[in-house]
């Protein structure tokens, strides 16, 4: 048997596998007498009928079968003498074979792209940082808004108020009246009734028609079909708005803080460690993604395709099943990019694991959970045994020393690169060829 691989691109490769005529016709022979002991032939016991007969009568099915059984015993052993490596189902683009000839198996596999990096430090990697200053801000407008107060007001409602309304809805026939019913018009499940409610004053009846999903969630109230409409009539009894309070000297001592200053000394100590964490990751995501943009290389388009099938077989909803598709098929093809590009990494530097670097790496996660070190190897301690996380530690070593050796720079018109990578996954999969995955000879590797 000789073995022929070419490499088609980066991850697909043709195996051609020429098998001597008399290798394949023994096996031939042999496969046609087991072949007759299973089929049944008319004037004949079962497996007594000649071999001729039995060729001549079920020819079809016995090629199909047989060229599966030559498929797979030849690629095993292609795979294991060459120590070819693939990814999703082999693609089986031909066989020819006549008796007492060669036989010629052509298959096409999928396998992980080989990139050669043009270049790995001394770059200027864009990325958008978090800025310590910006958080502390939203950690503090989080805490005024967790501290503001509901106060009577008697101003037409607007957007964000809370509505207090006794609501009367009509099932069947019949009113039901629902009081201090209290109306968040700033919850996203209410965001239905702005439009009907605002410029509105107390004191105001407003009548409206109401699905039932809408009105089971509004009311909690049973025995509505999601299906249908109901008439509502609502009358506006109050009208609660959020006061925010200043943020002043004042409201920091109401916290216990001396003064606003004091607050943000403190919250910059409590937040800087997550901060600066979170920032490793994003130099990190962000030099992958420099490597992948300068470095361009296909994906296994059959394997991504058969990964989205999978996630997504599930959903029977045609109206959203194309648009759940295509995210699932960014996402894989992120996560797809962020292996290749580590697996070459890995494979032309030596990562060397000490105590101290799984000490920092378990410290690093651990800041991103809030939580301490120890607390972290208490609760994670089957993943920090696992594989998994043995290969993340070589990922984190490896992109500590490299993302080290490069400047980063804000993201600009000049250098528009931001994560995620979607515009470009995009144009990547929009480009990439469609195979031909009709499988020869009875779709022999589906069955």
């Amino acid at each position: 048997m000789q073995v022929e691989i070419k490499q088609l691109n980066a991850v697909n490769k043709e195996v051609q596998i020429t098998v001597e005529a008399e290798r394949a016709m023994k096996s031939y022979n042999k496969f046609l007498g087991k072949a007759s002991k299973e089929v049944s032939v008319p004037g004949f016991r079962k497996g007594k009928a000649p071999l001729a007969m039995v060729e001549r009568m079920y020819a079809d099915r016995v090629i199909d079968l047989f060229y599966k059984e030559m498929v797979d015993e030849c690629f095993d052993a292609a795979c294991e003498e060459h120590g070819i490596h693939y990814l999703h189902y082999p693609n089986v683009k031909d066989i020819t074979w006549e008796k007492d000839q060669e036989m010629q198996i052509v298959v096409e596999i999928e396998s992980e792209p080989i990139v050669e990096f043009k270049q790995l430090t001394g770059m200027q990697v864009p990325c958008t940082l978090i800025e310590l200053d910006d958080e502390i801000d939203k950690y503090i407008e989080s805490l005024r808004k967790e501290n503001s107060l509901m106060n009577d007001v008697e101003d037409s409602i607007q957007k964000g108020d809370e509505v207090e309304a006794e609501i009367t809805i009509l099932v069947d026939d019949e009113s039901k009246v629902f009081n201090n019913v209290h109306i968040n018009l700033e919850a996203e499940t209410n965001a239905f009734l702005v439009d009907k409610l605002e410029n509105k004053n107390i004191g105001d009846v407003v009548e409206m028609t109401m699905s039932g999903t809408d009105a089971i969630v509004l009311l909690e109230m049973d025995g509505l079909s999601h299906e249908a409409t109901y008439p509502v009539k609502m009358m506006i009894n109050a009208i609660l708005r959020k006061t925010i309070p200043e943020l002043n000297d004042d409201f920091a001592k109401d916290l216990e803080f001396d003064n606003v200053a004091d607050m943000r000394a403190k919250i910059s100590v409590e937040l800087s460690p997550g901060v600066e964490h979170r920032n490793i990751n994003i130099r990190q995501h962000a030099y992958i993604t420099k490597l992948f943009i300068d470095n361009p290389f296909p994906l296994p388009e059959r394997t991504l395709d058969y990964i989205v099938q999978k996630e997504t077989e599930k959903v029977t909803d045609a109206r959203w099943k194309r648009f759940y598709e295509y995210q699932v098929k960014m996402q894989v093809s992120q996560e797809m990019i962020s292996l290749y590009v580590m697996n070459n990494l890995k494979s032309i530097n030596e990562v060397e694991i000490t105590e101290e670097a799984k000490s920092d790496f378990i410290a690093h996660l651990a800041i991103l959970e809030d939580m301490s070190a120890e607390q972290f190897v208490d609760k994670r301690k089957s993943y920090i045994e696992s594989n998994r996380f043995a290969e993340e530690l070589k990922d984190y070593i490896l992109l500590t020393q490299l993302t080290a050796q490069n400047e980063y720079i804000p993201v600009s018109e000049e250098s528009p690169m931001e994560e995620p990578l979607a515009t470009e996954i995009s144009e990547l999969l929009d480009t990439q060829t469609e195979e031909d995955t009709t499988l020869k000879q009875a779709d022999i590797f589906s069955e």
